[in-house]
């Protein structure tokens, strides 16, 4: 008589995962003003300015919206987009769009922030497009919150993560970008160039050299623009050390509103605070730094001297 043996098979089912898109904003306290009579608020920085956290922090303490579509705010940033394959391909979105590097993309962006930036009741941030931004926001009716941080920290931080995009506002005959030519008009295409060249022996270290500086030139450029923005500037180092500097800021944005204390400093925040310090310390930091001043020297203007034929005359 034949035996029948059944044999059970136990098959673990994974988590589900969690959505790739964009988290939903958290529920929050209700709107210290009414949304028709407080101004939107823009906040500005250069990358790794701690924006997201300040972001945060102003979203809920103002009680202003952000638009559900993309995280934090970051309207020009298609990466973060709903409909954009975040965070799988980073870096895939147009990113420091010069005008005259690409003058119809750079109308198309400030199309697009006319259609969907609201000037009341809302909040945005913004640290990849800012010379799109800078020039759009001058003739518009936004509070302005900047966020300075030492451009030798900025361009470390960078560096480190592998952000490259800076370079595309890169000028000057070194520039990789300008040896390259025009082939690398687009970015996801340069980007993906750099980081195979950066993984090529041949030539690996002068790629890297002109990549690095390319990547700080690009930094120093937003820096300029970013300090002629018109707006209430606050310096990075105080952020990281005391919540008040925040709240006073936003104090003297919307008067109107009594702001609350404000709440992000927390272990956690401090132990990354201690590691960022230590950067400071190593050589790479320095060598950065030390780049940074002779690129600076380089773009400041050189002052011409007196014409001979106008100079004032000798007395005896």
């Amino acid at each position: 008589m034949a035996r029948l043996t059944i044999y059970f098979i136990l098959v673990a089912v994974p988590e589900r995962p969690e959505s790739v898109h964009p988290p939903a904003c958290p529920e929050r306290q209700e709107p210290l003003a009414s949304e028709n009579s407080m101004k939107s608020l823009f906040i500005v920085s250069l990358p790794r300015s701690l924006s997201t956290v300040t972001f945060r922090a102003c979203r809920d303490a103002l009680g202003l919206e952000a638009p559900s579509w993309v995280a934090n705010g970051e309207v020009l940033n298609h990466d973060l987009h709903l409909l954009g394959r975040w965070p799988k391909l980073m870096d895939e979105g147009h990113k420091y769009i010069a005008r005259e590097n690409d003058a119809v993309r750079f109308e198309q962006a400030g199309d697009f922030l006319e259609t969907v930036a609201k000037t009341e009741g809302y909040i945005y941030k913004d640290v990849v497009n800012l010379f799109v931004l800078a020039e759009w926001l001058s003739s518009r009716d936004f509070r302005v919150l900047k966020i300075k941080r030492d451009l030798a920290e900025v361009g470390y931080a960078a560096l480190h993560r592998g952000w490259y995009f800076p370079a595309q506002a890169a000028s000057g005959k070194s520039s990789l970008r300008t040896r390259a030519g025009s082939s690398l008009a687009n970015h996801y295409a340069w980007a993906v160039l750099a980081r195979r060249a950066l993984r090529t022996r041949t030539h690996a270290r002068a790629t890297a050299a002109l990549l690095q500086d390319d990547v700080l030139r690009g930094l120093l450029r937003a820096e300029r623009v970013l300090d002629e923005l018109p707006g209430l500037t606050v310096e990075y180092a105080d952020l990281i050390n005391d919540e008040t500097v925040l709240r006073s800021a936003l104090q003297q944005l919307y008067p109107e509103v009594e702001i609350p204390n404000l709440d992000y400093i927390d272990e956690k925040f401090r132990q990354k605070r201690l590691l960022r310090a230590d950067r400071k310390l190593s050589n790479r930091f320095r060598r950065i730094q030390r780049r940074i001043e002779r690129l600076r020297m380089e773009a400041a203007p050189v002052s011409e001297p007196p014409d001979k034929a106008f100079a004032a005359p000798k007395h005896p």
